[in-house]
């Protein structure tokens, strides 16, 4: 079972669970949002059975008692730990996992989940930043303190957030830090750059990075893992794995090519 704590407080991992798995009544210590990611399972929750299917997101404050029946296929679940030492920085975020919630696939709390999931697979330092910005993001959303409707233009402590983002990217300021500067909440400076970008800060610094890459292979001889630490990857196949992400090929080949496909 794969873990990571992108930031601390928080804990992110994988589960598997095998067919006819059934778990007796049970809580869990720290607040827990669970995605499930394939298979399926029932799931008792106070007299009432509910069922589980793949994309539904399921919030759990600690201590609540539940008990699970996992069907033919098992299941597969993504699941984030909350400790307290991590909520208690605002009140928001307590009050956001103190009462179970569920969400249908698709809703938008769902689909950052799984944006989350999909960083965990990833586990950068990019990933970490992007992480604590959509967990912040979901809080916000299960709480509705915030319209999605975008401001018509860009505010101006956003747009200094993004360009210390695009100075600062081999060693980018956390959300938190962000924030601060802009005396904003955390949450809604994630949401904001997203709407107003198109892309988390995470996906921008990490977007940057390649594109600082990309100019150094073509513009000078430098060694490819020299690159590749001066842009913030933390070893060069790191780097190769996120540069061929990005433009479908490896670095070397890139370079030999002048940049062409």
């Amino acid at each position: 079972m794969r873990k990571w704590s992108p930031v601390s407080g928080v804990e992110l991992h994988e589960k598997l669970y095998a067919p006819g798995t059934e778990l007796a009544s049970h809580s869990h210590e720290h607040a827990t949002l669970i995605l499930v990611l394939d298979g399926g399972f029932r799931e008792d929750c106070a007299g009432e059975e509910i069922a589980r299917s793949p994309g539904q997101l399921r919030v759990m404050p600690p201590g609540f008692p539940h008990a699970n029946r996992y069907g033919r296929q098992g299941a597969q679940c993504f699941v984030v730990e909350l400790y307290d030492a991590w909520l208690d920085q605002g009140a928001d975020r307590v009050r956001s996992v103190d009462r179970v919630a569920n969400f249908a696939r698709r809703v938008p709390q769902s689909v950052i989940a799984q944006r989350i999931w999909e960083d965990f697979r990833v586990m950068d330092d990019a990933a970490s930043l992007s992480v604590e910005g959509l967990l912040l993001e979901t809080l916000g959303l299960i709480l509705r303190q915030e319209s999605d409707r975008a401001p018509a233009r860009l505010p101006h402590w956003l747009r200094d957030a993004r360009d210390r983002l695009h100075e600062e990217f081999v060693c980018p300021p956390r959300i938190g830090e962000l924030a601060e500067q802009a005396e904003v909440h955390p949450g809604h400076l994630h949401r904001a750059f997203r709407r107003h970008f198109g892309c988390t800060p995470g996906d921008y610094v990490r977007a940057r990075r390649i594109a600082f890459a990309r100019g150094a292979l073509l513009e000078s001889d430098e060694p490819i893992a020299s690159i590749a630490q001066r842009a913030g990857f933390s070893d060069q196949a790191h780097f190769t794995r996120c540069f061929r992400a990005a433009t479908g090929l490896p670095p070397g080949v890139f370079r030999q090519r002048g940049g062409l496909g």
